[in-house]
């Protein structure tokens, strides 16, 4: 009911997806304050090379084997992410 009113009150409006984004853009077709700042991560931070006796140490420290294959999820673990489908499928194509 207040929406109008709220968006009204704000020069510039940041949401976290296109989809939060267009729901807000739903108030005002014509909206040009609404941006969406995407999360994400930067490659480059991951991007290190470990000699094979510093991986032999991380793989021991988390007990993963050497012939074991190892990825990494960061987010929510909620159905909508796809999490499940993305493990089913790894273990399929395995």
């Amino acid at each position: 009911k207040l929406s109008e009113k709220v968006y009204s009150l704000y020069d510039g409006i940041l949401t976290v997806s296109n989809y939060i984004g267009n729901r807000v853009k739903t108030i005002n077709l014509e909206d040009k304050k609404t941006k969406t700042l995407y999360n994400g991560i930067e490659l480059e931070n991951f991007d290190i090379s470990l000699s094979k006796e510093e991986r032999k140490k991380i793989r021991a420290k988390y007990s993963i084997k050497d012939n074991d294959f190892a990825f990494l999820y960061t987010g929510r673990l909620i159905p909508e992410k796809g999490v499940k489908e993305m493990i089913q499928s790894f273990n399929n194509a395995c």
